[in-house]
């Protein structure tokens, strides 16, 4: 019999293999594999298409002098900093993002997506609520569905024939290559300069996508 020398057990009798290791009472979990967060995986940086949708939205809200243009609201607004003029002060403005750009066609319709007629100023409770009555819709005389009121103040504002040449472009299937969206681009910042903004950090902010469209 041979047995431990510090604790006395048999080790003949039960060997070391035969004995079971102890489990513990509250296993350790094991640990998940961590899923990329989507800002992990999502391109860095600015877009050709993002530099021309940021640069858009600026022009229809300097085109409204930084107002809501709906009609009896008129609420006014700070000009973003990006393009705010040397000595710019408006203390009684609100705060310019919660003025948004508004388009009445989808803004996934290629054709009418950057034309300065379908899309409008509009701060952001006059917009919430024109979205809502989206919902609300009825066919007009041109017989098409039409959105209630907000179709009302655009058919208004444009008149019936450049209404009905935006509703057919809008259904069009319209394809724009990068130079022509680099050519929009530069057209769109002169737009905004000519109307008295500063663009100097604009052009800056914009320099590689107009570089090469990376």
């Amino acid at each position: 019999m041979k047995n431990c020398p510090n604790c006395g057990f048999d080790l003949e009798a039960h060997p070391l293999s035969d004995v079971e290791e102890p489990q513990l009472k509250f296993p350790k979990p094991q640990k998940k594999e961590k899923k990329k967060k989507w800002s992990s995986i999502k391109p860095k940086g600015l877009t050709l298409d993002s530099a021309l949708d940021e640069a858009f939205r600026l022009l229809v809200k300097c085109e409204a002098d930084w107002q809501c243009v709906y009609p009896d609201c008129g609420r006014r607004f700070n000009v973003n900093p990006i393009i705010r003029p040397i000595g710019y002060e408006d203390e009684l403005a609100e705060d310019f993002s919660i003025l948004d750009c508004s388009h009445f066609f989808r803004r996934s319709d290629a054709g009418t997506k950057h034309e300065i007629d379908n899309a409008h100023a509009f701060c952001r409770t006059c917009h919430t609520r024109l979205e809502k009555l989206k919902n609300f819709e009825r066919v007009n005389p041109l017989g098409f569905i039409e959105k209630q009121e907000y179709c009302d103040f655009t058919l208004k504002l444009l008149g019936e024939k450049r209404f009905e040449e935006l509703r057919i472009l809008s259904s069009s299937i319209v394809k724009i290559g990068d130079e022509s969206k680099r050519t929009m681009l530069t057209s769109i910042i002169n737009q905004i300069k000519e109307l008295g903004y500063e663009t100097s950090k604009l052009n800056f902010k914009f320099k590689k996508v107009l570089k090469d469209g990376s």
